[in-house]
């Protein structure tokens, strides 16, 4: 049995193409997700995914996507683990199985503040 996840972000920033110990290229980025509201700071509150995608579709990804792009991904979450000046570090990251590119530009239905709720209204998300 395994884990699946499924997430729909915003790039945090340019990914990034890196080659393992066997010469294989893979492609990193982050995903910015929006995951409730912050009622204090009155904003969305945003989780941040690592994401690890191998063979063509880091190729793609790193290809035509560019910060604050829209990705839609599906994939396996894998924990591993370092040492960093004696201290074990672990690092959590969704291996990208699958990926759909979002539209660019604004959303079809209005303004780009339309999921901020009417004051006294919970969010839509």
């Amino acid at each position: 049995m395994s884990i699946k996840t499924i997430a729909t972000g915003r790039l945090g920033k340019d990914p990034e193409i890196k080659t393992t110990r066997n010469n294989k290229a893979y492609c990193k980025f982050s995903l910015a997700c929006k995951s409730g509201w912050d009622k204090e700071k009155k904003e969305p509150k945003t989780e941040w995914i690592n994401c690890t995608a191998f063979a063509k579709i880091g190729e793609n990804i790193s290809k035509h996507l560019k910060k604050g792009d829209m990705l839609y991904i599906e994939g396996t979450p894998e924990t591993t683990s370092y040492d960093k000046d004696g201290v074990k570090t672990y690092y959590t990251s969704v291996l990208v199985w699958e990926c759909e590119f979002m539209p660019r530009g604004k959303q079809s239905s209005g303004s780009s503040d339309q999921n901020e709720p009417v004051e006294g209204e919970e969010p839509p998300f």
